[in-house]
């Protein structure tokens, strides 16, 4: 791992990620390349903290790869916790980040990046 990584993982979780686990927005993006090299597959999550006020939390992921994704058999999607951890020792071509929702399973995926902003 890169210092660049852990300091971005880092800052993922110096923000307390759990405190936003409401499913507000989930968009899947894909963009079509001209030539024969592999679409590239982007996914935006916008989650809302537990309680009425306060920020929310836009996380937007890039080269996103085996995505899972099911639906609760209740009526409100929640993600108590997405963890992010850092595979670019294994030195895959197509990922440098394991994403998942570990307590419900609702969420994983691979993807080559990752940012996020409060809003």
């Amino acid at each position: 791992m890169t210092a660049s990584t852990d300091e971005r993982i880092q800052r993922y979780y110096s923000i307390n990620p759990k405190q936003f686990s409401v499913l507000t927005s989930l968009i899947i993006s894909q963009e079509v390349p001209l030539w024969e090299e592999s679409p590239i597959l982007s996914l935006e999550i916008i989650l809302k903290p537990n309680e009425e006020s306060g920020k929310s939390l836009r996380l937007k992921f890039i080269g996103v790869r085996n995505l899972v994704v099911k639906q609760p058999p209740f009526s409100i999607f929640t993600v108590p916790l997405l963890e992010i951890s850092s595979i670019k020792e294994m030195q895959w071509e197509t990922a440098k980040y394991v994403v998942k929702e570990p307590e419900e399973e609702s969420i994983s995926f691979t993807c080559q990046e990752f940012d996020f902003v409060l809003l």
